[in-house]
């Protein structure tokens, strides 16, 4: 039964990888996206014994075997995307080190995606609806008492991220500082929970800007055709034994 077993493992390991993949690919177009890739290893190494009627201190090791393959984790490639001019007052792109920090519910998450708008009280928001933190928490652009803020004439931010309504100085967006080497847990398809580096913060904001996701078209497409092919030889694999065991089992037990 083992090849059936190994057959399993490596079907269930590409389909986990051709999901990563495929994720990748329908976020191709999402500002700030990281892709994501599946690591493959080996189970662990199984020894194997054979008894040793000499030896009554116990078995004797005769070798190793690894018995499969599985996705030990998830790699999430932290480089940067392409940066697209848009002219958008709203559309900001950081080049360097940094993540937006948003409020999502009651915990703060990091994210990339500058494709910001207002919600209907002003304040400042991303694609998802969260809103974006300056130093003094949300960030309201325009309110009761700026009601009449055109945003293409009074809205201005700087590179440090310093928010000005109308030559105003309104606010500071917050940026978090991260390590590329570092490990990290995401959080749907654009969000990461915060972590503790010791990284400074190198980064410069861009408005008018929006960095694209940092997926790679052809070599996703070529990924998943290769994944494809490994799926389908370890179907074939799988079906060979199948057959094997048929025979074995409606067979062999009739030649005499």
């Amino acid at each position: 039964m083992r090849g059936l077993y190994m057959a399993e493992g490596s079907m269930l390991t590409q389909q986990a990888r051709m999901e990563l993949t495929a994720n990748n690919l329908t976020n191709q177009q999402t500002p700030g996206f990281k892709r994501d890739e599946g690591v493959q290893t080996s189970f662990a190494e199984w020894l194997l014994y054979a008894f040793d009627a000499e030896d009554l201190d116990g078995p004797a090791p005769v070798g190793t075997m690894a018995h499969n393959v599985a996705k030990s984790e998830t790699h999430t490639h932290m480089g940067e995307g392409d940066m697209e001019q848009t002219n958008r007052e709203l559309d900001l792109a950081i080049m360097g080190n940094g993540f937006f920090e948003v409020q999502v519910g009651d915990e703060v998450l990091y994210s990339r995606d500058g494709h910001l708008s207002l919600d209907a009280d002003g304040f400042l928001v991303n694609s998802e609806g969260d809103m974006i933190l300056g130093a003094d928490g949300p960030i309201q652009i325009t309110g009761p008492d700026r009601e009449d803020v055109n945003l293409s004439e009074d809205l201005r931010i700087e590179d440090d991220g310093s928010v000005y309504v109308a030559g105003e100085f309104l606010d500071q967006i917050q940026l978090a500082p991260f390590d590329p080497e570092a490990d990290y847990t995401k959080v749907g398809d654009n969000y990461f929970e915060p972590y503790d580096t010791d990284a400074e913060l190198d980064a410069r904001v861009f408005q008018g800007y929006l960095e694209g996701s940092n997926v790679d078209l052809a070599e996703e497409m070529t990924r998943m055709m290769e994944l494809s092919r490994n799926y389908e030889a370890a179907q074939r694999v799988m079906h060979t034994n199948d057959e094997i065991l048929h025979q074995a089992a409606n067979e062999l037990g009739t030649l005499r």
